[in-house]
């Protein structure tokens, strides 16, 4: 069995004695001299009196540290901030900035300006790879100037005229060397290099424009692509006409509606100056002259011509067809019946007789 040693005066006593058999002081593992607990209380006490003091001092000696840097930071960061602050607010002052507001009046400026930069700088770069293109417009449109500066063309020639500018002489034999690219594929081909003539008034007074000979005359106001065309076709289509004019009034009549229907078809357009291909003229209403075919006649083979493509044929139907069938027309003495030749031809050159013949008889 375990004993009990009391600590007072050492007696040796049995596990369940509370007190000492001897000396009568309390034994057991709990038990502390009330002495030694005294003076055991008192000893914590004075560590933790000690030890608190000291902490305290540390905090209020940090704190202070740390206030002290603060302090000596904030007179640098004063020095560092202040000075260049004022003199920003100075440089603001003096340029006319007072306030926020005109601090952000200027930053929206700036914006906008940047955003036309940037615009600016995307036309820049269309136009940069573009330029090669443009350049080679620049030549092609200096080349053709000059050209036109020395009043000489493969295709025409224009007699010296105060009357029209260099961009409509442009425009006119730019024209024309289509057109004579057109006829080349159809197989024709102008006869000579006609003068073209531009007027306020024309010889011939009662017309706008007309040819005679090698010499194309066209009013001023008239000086447009369809009209000089349509004379220039005359150089190509027209035939000697034997005897008496007037009597080829129906051989007039054909060829000038050729020369209206193949401007349209060249220009992709049924109007030609004052002339609209749409309108329908009944060929029977043509006067039996040679103005007189090819003036309303002119109109009225035209607009028939005009209905062909439209109505039922596309252009590369139609138009090889017209061209094979005014070959077959031969000016003679006496002469032939143009009409019904030119129709059958362009039965014989693909167009059927039924749309051939409707078209003639309904206008």
């Amino acid at each position: 069995m375990a004993r009990l040693v009391c600590a007072n005066c050492h007696t040796e006593n049995t596990e369940d004695t509370r007190f000492c058999k001897k000396c009568g002081k309390r034994v057991g593992d709990d038990y502390i001299d009330p002495d030694l607990e005294q003076r055991l209380y008192e000893r914590i006490e004075t560590r933790l009196t000690n030890k608190w003091i000291s902490k305290e001092t540390v905090e209020k000696d940090m704190a202070l540290n740390a206030a002290t840097r603060l302090s000596e930071w904030a007179k640098l960061f004063a020095i560092a901030f202040g000075v260049p602050a004022t003199i920003a607010v100075g440089i603001l002052a003096f340029v006319g900035v007072k306030s926020t507001t005109d601090l952000a009046s200027i930053e929206g400026q700036t914006a906008a300006f940047k955003k036309t930069a940037n615009d600016v700088e995307a036309q820049y770069t269309l136009l940069k790879d573009k330029l090669p293109q443009l350049n080679q417009i620049a030549t092609s449109l200096r080349g053709l100037e000059d050209r036109v500066g020395s009043i000489e063309s493969a295709v025409a020639k224009f007699s010296p005229s105060s009357l029209l500018n260099n961009s409509t002489q442009v425009q006119l034999i730019t024209a024309l060397e289509h057109y004579t690219k057109y006829l080349k594929e159809l197989g024709l081909a102008p006869k000579s290099v006609p003068t073209i003539h531009v007027h306020t008034q024309l010889p011939r007074a009662e017309y706008d424009a007309y040819m005679e000979g090698d010499d194309i005359y066209v009013k001023l106001d008239h000086a447009n692509p369809a009209k000089v065309i349509h004379e220039f076709s005359h150089n190509v289509l027209l035939s000697p006409v034997p005897g008496d004019k007037d009597l080829q009034w129906s051989y007039s009549a054909i060829e000038a509606g050729v020369a209206n229907y193949l401007t349209a078809d060249s220009i992709n357009s049924p109007l030609l100056d004052s002339v609209n291909l749409i309108e329908r003229v009944p060929i029977a209403a043509t006067r039996h002259t040679w103005v007189g075919g090819q003036s309303e006649g002119g109109m009225a083979w035209g607009s028939y011509m005009w209905a062909l493509r439209e109505d039922k044929y596309t252009s590369a139907k139609a138009t090889p067809a017209i061209v094979q069938a005014f070959r077959k027309l031969k000016p003679s003495t006496p002469p032939q019946d143009y009409q019904d030749i030119f129709l059958k031809e362009l039965v014989a050159a693909g167009l059927d007789s039924a749309t051939v013949n409707r078209l003639l008889a309904n206008p």
